[in-house]
């Protein structure tokens, strides 16, 4: 990040309620402070890839790639399928 300063970060995360209850993907823009929210019913990998592919194919490659070109988050089974979350493919 040394290299690249325009460099977004976002950072991602899971508000669980219940366990095996409804759960909120939070997708916080850290330079802006911006932050979205996403329902899911499950906290599962699946909810969270699908989240992806309405941002992905909404918004121009170009764009996607600046706006998400850093994603940090913690080691929740709901981000273990890093790859699916990554592939510019997948259009829910």
């Amino acid at each position: 990040m040394e290299k690249n300063p325009v460099t977004t970060v976002v950072q991602m995360d899971s508000v669980i309620s219940t366990i095996g209850g409804k759960s909120l993907l939070t997708i916080h823009f850290v330079e802006s402070s911006q932050i979205l929210d996403f329902l899911r019913d499950v906290n599962t990998s699946q909810p969270v890839i699908e989240n992806f592919g309405p941002l992905d194919s909404q918004l121009v490659k170009d764009r996607f790639k600046q706006l998400f070109s850093v994603i940090v988050t913690d080691n929740g089974s709901e981000f273990s399928n890093s790859k699916k979350i990554e592939c510019r493919d997948y259009v829910g």
